[in-house]
């Protein structure tokens, strides 16, 4: 059975998708994410109720190291048959800090690190892994556009990703906390178009996916081929599902955004 992995899959619309995946959709899931006691009751619910296989590992997107050994011990329980076909990855946990500048382990401004940084290894480390029909998804949102409304609450993202990543460093003045997590979400947003026309070029089916953030709550931005809703815009081959105002209701959408009846999404 198809199995999506899914970080932060445990709470938040990560968690009303990771119900909706199983209940309508029967697949098997791996929760990711830094917290056992966190993932572990969830996935036991989600056993009990849907009857579904529901692995969990636990990155700390912020520290490499971490990924490394989470995407190892993913690689052995797909070689042992604990998790069947790996049909998505979906890139959702995040953090949104303020106050002084923090680092990762690596040294790496930590929003940096744990957003986007941290994903794109993870993503590296298991693409091989992935089905032939796979999918790869970025939650983004709008924040790093200033003639958004989410723009413009929370500021202009740094147009230089490696300035971000060093901000504050030999003295110099760091930039606003205000663009670190915008910042975050636009590396994602133009991984996700690379990726994208990397695995076009290549003639992969494998599809490189991105979401939309509102107060307290996301939502997806997915690649699709072929589809139309209302409350989707175009922009090339990304679309962008619009803000929904409650957990339930985004799921909903996210759901729509599915091919050949596979599903792919979460936010």
């Amino acid at each position: 059975m198809p199995t999506i992995l899914i970080t932060g899959g445990h709470g938040g619309i990560g968690l009303e998708c990771s119900k909706q995946l199983a209940s309508g959709y029967h697949l098997n899931l791996v929760l990711a994410g830094r917290s056992l006691e966190r993932m572990e009751p969830i996935a036991r619910e989600l056993r009990t109720t849907y009857g579904i296989k529901v692995s969990t590992i636990k990155p700390d997107t912020s520290s490499l190291a971490s990924v490394r050994s989470a995407a190892a011990q993913c690689h052995t329980m797909l070689d042992n048959g604990e998790i069947d076909s790996l049909q998505g990855i979906v890139c959702n946990a995040g953090v949104c800090l303020g106050g002084p500048v923090s680092y990762s382990v690596d040294g790496y401004e930590e929003t940096f690190a744990t957003n986007y940084l941290g994903h794109f290894l993870l993503v590296e480390l298991l693409f091989d892994r992935l089905a032939d029909s796979g999918r790869i998804v970025y939650t983004v949102s709008g924040t790093h556009d200033p003639d958004t409304a989410d723009g413009k609450v929370m500021g202009i993202a740094e147009p230089d990703a490696i300035a971000l990543a060093n901000t504050g460093k030999d003295g110099k003045k760091p930039i606003s906390t205000s663009k670190f997590y915008p910042t975050t979400k636009l590396c994602m947003i133009l991984h996700a178009y690379e990726l994208d026309r990397r695995l076009k070029k290549s003639g992969s089916s494998i599809a490189s996916i991105a979401r939309t953030i509102f107060p307290n709550q996301y939502v997806l931005l997915e690649i699709l081929d072929s589809h139309t809703e209302d409350n989707i815009q175009y922009v090339d081959d990304v679309a962008i599902v619009r803000a929904i105002q409650n957990p339930s209701e985004a799921t909903k959408e996210l759901l729509k955004c599915k091919n050949n009846n596979i599903v792919y999404h979460t936010g």
